[in-house]
């Protein structure tokens, strides 16, 4: 069994090396070839890319292999999983709590035990290829709880939601594993998260990217289940438009500020063969349609970057009112994109300073209510795939140019109702003692 340097066969196609006999990819590449089932193989990968020899290899590596110190490959295997051409090296994912003076406490064992793959018996050691976690309330009951969108889902660990059911009778908080009950424990290659109210129902959906298909999870409010409702926000089998992405960052925003979020998609090939691996992903602009389904105006917003995209944001740069896109691209140079809005459409932004609650408000949900019509946000820390948008919250109003009424409920429990704000500004709402 042979392994290829991935470096050294750019230039070649990568099914003809593949097709290759030992003795022909020997006398084409010489030393670019090794025997990963040799300690030798394995210790000239070690050598040429240290700490990074899981991503050299086509050819898995047999679990009879003797490492050093009697150790086989066959007793760690279980910490490493194939994936096409990849190697993929499985982490812990750990929760740590701040104590308020400057250290933190693993507190990981309170989020129990998942079915997921594991490495070791200890407790409170949950498994993983962990590629985006998220705080949310995605059960509308005042208090943060997680999901975690995981990479090779398929094969070792599907997605994960933690119920925050707050502090038990031991005083110790709580968290219940809930992701089979509400819909959420998909198998997928996932890589970026969005969270917003795209149906205006008052709860907080995700728009989840994959490799392959892309998935929009509906919350269905009062009943805190997810549906699946990929045919109707343009992203079935991994399609947006007529042309297969890879997704990577992923942000809901009101672009148009016409009262709804849209949804932005950044795309970006790997380097891997796959018939569907174009590297021409351009980004996706999908504009809410306020009909539960989403509609591509990518060509000619000047959004539709076709670089090899992976992390975005969206921020106002320039206080105009009109959310401006950020993002980067994998070894090429980042971009920024002002949003030229001239449709009339009237704005608001919230930024709350906490007082009793943290400085940045961050877990606080915010109403804003114009003309009977209520929309959502909530502060976080935290964004999409490899991006953090800006924490203010960005509201658009559509042709409602009247004063509107703002709510917030903090995370300390308190509520602040305002009534009468103006609209197309900026607000600082601090919390009260």
């Amino acid at each position: 069994m042979l392994g290829f340097v991935r470096e050294c066969v750019v230039g070649h196609a990568w099914e003809q090396v593949q097709r290759m006999s030992a003795k022909e990819a020997g006398r084409v590449f010489g030393a670019c070839v090794v025997d990963p089932t040799s300690v030798v193989g394995l210790r000239k990968l070690a050598r040429e890319r240290p700490g990074d020899w899981n991503f050299l290899l086509q050819a898995w590596v047999p679990k009879k292999v003797r490492l050093h110190d009697g150790l086989t490959l066959g007793e760690v295997i279980d910490d490493v999983l194939q994936q096409g051409d990849f190697y993929i090296a499985l982490r812990g994912m750990t929760l740590y709590h701040n104590e308020g003076d400057g250290t933190f406490t693993n507190v990981t064992d309170l989020l129990g035990d998942t079915s997921g793959a594991k490495v070791s018996g200890d407790v409170g050691v949950v498994y993983g290829a962990g590629f985006q976690p998220a705080w949310v309330d995605y059960d509308n009951d005042g208090d943060p709880d997680l999901y975690v969108v995981n990479d090779i889902g398929r094969q070792i660990q599907p997605n994960v939601l933690w119920r925050n059911d707050g502090d038990g009778p031991d005083g110790r908080w709580r968290f219940e594993d809930v992701s089979k009950e509400t819909g959420t424990r998909i198998r997928m290659d996932g890589m970026g998260l969005a969270i917003g109210d795209y149906d205006l129902d008052g709860s907080l959906d995700f728009f989840i990217t994959n490799i392959n298909s892309s998935v929009m999870l509906k919350n269905g409010g009062d009943d805190p289940l997810f549906t699946r409702t990929a045919s109707e926000s343009a992203t079935e089998v991994g399609m947006l438009g007529l042309r297969p992405r890879i997704g990577w960052g992923t942000v809901f925003l009101d672009y148009d500020n016409d009262g709804d979020e849209d949804l932005y998609v950044i795309s970006g090939f790997l380097d891997i063969a796959r018939p569907a691996n174009s590297r021409e992903q351009p980004n996706a602009l999908l504009r809410n349609e306020r009909n539960g389904g989403f509609v591509e105006v990518s060509a000619g917003s000047g959004a539709d970057d076709s670089g090899i995209g992976r992390g975005g944001a969206y921020i106002d740069f320039n206080g105009d009112g009109c959310l401006d896109l950020v993002f980067a691209n994998y070894g090429q140079t980042a971009k920024l994109l002002e949003n030229v809005c001239d449709s009339g459409n009237h704005w608001l932004i919230v930024d709350l300073e906490g007082t009793t609650s943290n400085r940045d408000g961050i877990g606080a949900r915010i109403t804003v209510t114009a003309n009977g019509a209520k929309q959502i946000r909530e502060t976080s820390a935290g964004g999409s795939s490899m991006g953090q948008s800006m924490m203010e919250a960005h509201f658009g109003l559509g042709k409602f140019g009247s004063e509107v009424s703002v709510s917030v409920l903090w995370p300390s429990g308190k509520i602040q109702e305002l009534r009468g704000v103006s609209t197309d500004r900026r607000i600082q709402v601090v919390e009260p003692h």
